[in-house]
């Protein structure tokens, strides 16, 4: 890069001098410069190691994102992690609150209790809790393999003097990455967020359940849907990715501060009322323009692999801005069935006969199979197809944006349900673009009937070869009967008055749903405000509310193994008959030894259980402490009889104090 040809800015020392952070490597320090953007109101920090004083190798470490050993990705997360946090301290910024996306910056907070512990002087539970409750920890990726893991010698020789810092074994320091005791486990960098995070949060519903699932084994005694783990759906900045066309329609429909009032109801019959010429004239100008764009990256494109030139004349004259296009464009990872559209050539044939044209653009990740861009060149030169099917090479932002608002159908074919959230799709809302696909990450949420069409939620097969041939005919079958019926069905005017109405219903239901200022309002009500609220609380008074806690827990781990059940009483359904109109009454006295009545919480679990052990469960009713004795307490609970049949349920025992923001955060747990 030269850098001198980029909106950069080199942080500077009153002396001029520019400002670095450095950290320590085996045997080294490597240095890192600062720059800053300016993106809008809002800094961007950057760590830079090409510096003269690193090594050869160390000076690329900052050289590309992806690529690479597992080693030089830890170094890069390590130069994230407890590089940014020495670059705020550094740049003397006041921040209160973290929020890590995904556990790449992980070892942030293990920087953070370094810090705590050393210059603060508290002790590490103290510093943990503080730590915890002013940390947000976002997940990303809704497969196991997406989350970095690393061997226990490279985390040794890297930071094996973080455990001396922390004041903690090696082996305590090693069980902050790990689920289990299993000490042939890797050290993972997503279990090592999610230890020091009391907040966490998926980025969409149908992600949220796949991620309580993933981490569920780090909660032992409780079920996935009782995580703690919450949602923000992704959503997409309107500015950046609408069109200004379309930018100017909305402010002329609904007056220039349309964002914050798009979701209320006269806003909403104002894009209903907007006349279908208009909107198909804005919105055909801008596929005019995507069109010619096209065929000039083809020339280019088309000349530097020396195709021959009768097939780009060929290609050219097939292209038109007054077909049905289809714009599929993202990372080509082998989840996004970027060749599902090609299993059955015959079908896509009589779809491409009808008028429709597909443009595909995008890179794929080192790791990706490359062969998916292959497949699309390869389809692309067959002559029953050049000119329907287009790839468009060195996908970048600039054309993202082009092709989001200028394609009519926004096609996406993820596996379920690996698709986290997606943001593509988003994009092509902003521009009135109308969408297909599965449903699942944030169109499982987004999808009106009325907007767009779908692909099921659920999967029928559980082999992927079954479930993609299922879905690929779904989707031969939608396009004929459906999609290019309601494309073409036009007016004198050559206006079709179905799609505007798909179009409208985009904007007016979908639209208002997915921005980025949906997204931060979310943050704020769901995470932000509540962990300013709790990291004041547990900073006041030189922490000590966070000592407070932190002592608690340790009293409760201390006597935990003393409780225990000395009576229970229940109905004895063999001696005792019961019907409808009959209450349950439970009583159960525990041991608490040199615990408080208080801070033992008991709860029955009306569930489902095969050879004792418990599957599902229907209900969770709390039981009332009703007396407390000499190391002794009582906890009843009297419910009327559930519906007719026979009813497992189990007893769960838990400690409970006021300053738990939820189970995860301190998850003890008998049965009885």
């Amino acid at each position: 890069q030269k850098f001198s040809h980029l909106p950069l800015q080199a942080e500077r020392d009153q002396n001029g001098d520019w400002k670095k952070i450095s950290i320590t490597l085996p045997g080294r320090k490597v240095e890192a410069k600062i720059w800053r953007i300016d993106v809008g109101r809002v800094p961007l920090y950057l760590l830079y190691t090409d510096v003269e004083s690193n090594s050869e190798q160390d000076r690329n470490i900052s050289s590309r994102l992806y690529g690479g050993d597992n080693e030089n990705r830890l170094k890069q997360e390590m130069l994230l992690g407890i590089g940014g946090v020495r670059l705020i301290e550094q740049l003397s910024l006041p921040v209160k609150i973290y929020h890590l996306n995904e556990g790449h910056a992980a070892f942030c907070s293990v920087e953070r209790m370094k810090n705590y512990i050393h210059k603060s002087n508290y002790p590490y539970s103290q510093a943990k809790e503080l730590v915890r409750a002013s940390t947000l920890f976002t997940t990303h990726t809704p497969v196991a393999a997406g989350h970095d893991m690393f061997e226990e010698n490279l985390i040794r020789a890297y930071l094996g003097h973080f455990a001396d810092y922390l004041t903690l074994s090696w082996d305590e320091f090693m069980t902050l990455g790990r689920t289990s005791d299993d000490k042939k486990e890797k050290f993972s960098m997503s279990v090592l967020a999610m230890n020091f995070s009391s907040w966490v949060n998926a980025v969409s519903l149908i992600h949220r359940d796949v991620s309580r699932k993933m981490f569920a084994p780090m909660y032992k005694g409780y079920f996935p849907e009782e995580m703690h783990i919450d949602y923000v759906t992704n959503g997409v900045h309107h500015s950046t990715w609408t069109c200004s066309r379309f930018q100017k329609l909305y402010k002329d429909t609904l007056g220039n501060d349309y964002l914050s009032s798009m979701q209320k109801d006269e806003c909403r019959k104002k894009i209903l009322s907007i006349d279908d010429a208009t909107l198909w004239r804005e919105h055909l100008e801008e596929k005019k323009s995507l069109i010619e764009l096209i065929k000039q990256r083809l020339k280019n494109e088309y000349s530097l692999r020396a195709e021959e030139p009768q097939v780009y004349f060929k290609t050219i004259k097939k292209l038109s801005p007054d077909k049905l296009t289809v714009g599929f464009a993202r990372r080509f990872a082998t989840y996004k069935r970027a060749d599902l559209l090609f299993s059955n050539l015959d079908k896509l044939k009589e779809i491409v006969d009808c008028g429709v044209q597909f443009v595909f653009a995008g890179k794929a990740h080192p790791q990706d199979k490359a062969d998916l861009i292959s497949r699309i060149m390869e389809v692309s030169r067959m002559p029953q197809f050049t000119g329907s099917i287009i790839f468009l090479e060195n996908y970048d932002m600039s054309l993202a944006k082009r092709l989001v608002s200028g394609v009519d159908l926004w096609l996406n074919l993820p596996t379920r349900p690996l698709e986290a959230s997606g943001t593509s799709g988003e994009k092509a809302v902003m521009n009135a673009v109308v969408n297909f696909s599965v449903l699942d990450g944030w169109w499982a949420e987004g999808y009106r009937p009325e907007a767009g069409w779908a692909l099921p939620k659920e999967a029928t097969y559980s082999d992927n070869s079954y479930q993609n041939a299922l879905d690929a005919q779904m989707l031969y079958d939608i396009f004929l009967s459906e999609i290019i019926p309601a494309y073409y069905s036009q007016n004198q005017e050559g206006v079709s008055e179905a799609w505007c109405k798909k179009m409208k219903s985009t904007i007016a239901d979908i639209l208002p749903h997915y921005t980025m200022k949906r997204q931060l309002d979310d943050y704020y009500s769901k995470f932000y405000c509540k962990m300013f609220e709790q990291t004041a609380l547990l900073e006041k008074d030189n922490a000590a509310k966070a000592g407070e806690y932190a002592l608690w827990k340790h009293r409760i781990k201390r006597f935990w193994n003393a409780v225990r059940p000395i009576e229970l009483n229940y109905p004895d359904s063999e001696r005792e008959a019961m019907d409808i109109s009959n209450k349950f009454c439970v009583e159960v006295v525990l041991q608490i030894s040199e615990l408080k009545a208080e801070e033992i919480g008991v709860e029955l679990l009306i569930a489902d259980k095969q050879n004792e052990k418990i599957n599902t469960y229907t209900e969770i009713l709390p039981f009332e402490l009703v007396e407390k004795g000499q190391n002794t307490a009582k906890y009843s609970l009297v419910i009327n009889s559930p519906v007719a049949g026979v009813h497992d349920y189990a007893i769960r025992v838990y400690p409970h104090c006021d300053l738990m923001l939820s189970r995860q955060d301190f998850p003890l747990v008998k049965w009885i």
